[in-house]
């Protein structure tokens, strides 16, 4: 019955009905894996419900619980590795990953995922991440390899690719990401016609998306041709530095004055050390990764107000 109120949205009456079953489960005398499995699932829903309501450390203490029943299970009987265990260390990951910042305890809780047959490229882009942010690009690679094998036209995880590889220095790699990033960009500039980034937020997001990315796709070009002498390399290094300053020129003007930002953006610090070689500047990518796959979810703070 909480699974039906749940399915017709009716969140209150879903909770009341996976308390009782939790509690149920909780007198039973006898626990087999299959009835320590649903109790598990149980506490997972309820944890789901608590969490939508942004009671992040009272959905955190029920999955925790849960996660002890169950280890406290298996450490005394076998049971085959489950979806439903594996989805109860994602939601528990998530809670660190978004909500604490604690990157080790939301890795461990999403190996724990994985290893418990939950292994979406959701997950394995999100170790991506913590890997990234710790600096073991190595381990990124492997992550976000995993998670492209099933996402490869995913935008997010394209442009989190191009840089891990980026950084791992793997500069003709991280080119290929790059350039089918930008090819999915210029179809998208196509069919949103005239852009006004100004007065929609899709437009603002999608022109930063295509001034990170046509700024990042020229830094590596510009690296590539710095090693092997690539003068057109160099050449469109330059123009995609133009594309990712008009861009960032359009975010930054005001609308009505169209007079510029006073600050300097990043595509134009690189096409001045571009053409003045001797500068100390180092052409450099905007660094930053998205935290998830396009269109995820992603846990927030209630919102003070």
């Amino acid at each position: 019955m909480g699974r039906f109120f749940l399915h017709n949205q009716k969140n209150e009456a879903a909770k009341d009905y996976l308390v009782n079953a939790i509690n149920l489960y909780e007198d039973s005398i006898k626990m087999t894996p299959k009835r320590t499995i649903r109790q598990i699932d149980a506490m997972r829903l309820y944890g789901e419900l608590i969490a939508g309501d942004k009671l992040y450390n009272e959905a955190q203490e029920i999955y925790a619980k849960a996660l002890s029943k169950y280890e406290a299970y298996t450490a005394q009987k076998g049971i085959y590795p489950s979806p439903v265990v594996g989805k109860l260390y994602a939601n528990y990951g998530d809670i660190s990953y978004f909500i604490a910042g604690d990157y080790d305890e939301a890795l461990d809780a999403y190996e724990h995922a994985v290893r418990e047959l939950n292994n979406s490229p959701s997950i394995q882009y999100k170790m991506g991440y913590i890997y990234y942010q710790k600096e073991n690009y190595s381990d990124a690679m492997k992550a976000m390899t995993l998670a492209y094998s099933e996402k490869p036209n995913d935008k997010n995880l394209l442009y989190g690719f191009g840089n891990v590889l980026f950084k791992y220095t793997n500069y003709f790699a991280a080119q290929a990401y790059y350039e089918r990033l930008m090819e999915l960009l210029e179809a998208e500039k196509i069919r949103k016609g005239i852009i006004f980034p100004q007065t929609r937020v899709d437009h603002a997001e999608f022109v930063e998306d295509y001034m990170h990315t046509s700024n990042n796709l020229a830094v590596v070009l510009n690296r590539i041709a710095v090693q092997n002498g690539d003068s057109n390399k160099n050449g469109r290094a330059l123009s995609l530095f133009g594309e990712s300053t008009r861009a960032w020129d359009a975010l930054n003007r005001n609308p009505e004055t169209m007079i510029r930002a006073k600050t300097i953006n990043l595509a134009y610090a690189n096409i001045q050390n571009m053409v003045k070689p001797r500068s100390a500047f180092v052409p450099e990518i905007y660094s930053d990764i998205p935290k998830t796959l396009e269109n995820e979810k992603i846990l927030q703070q209630t919102e003070d107000r």
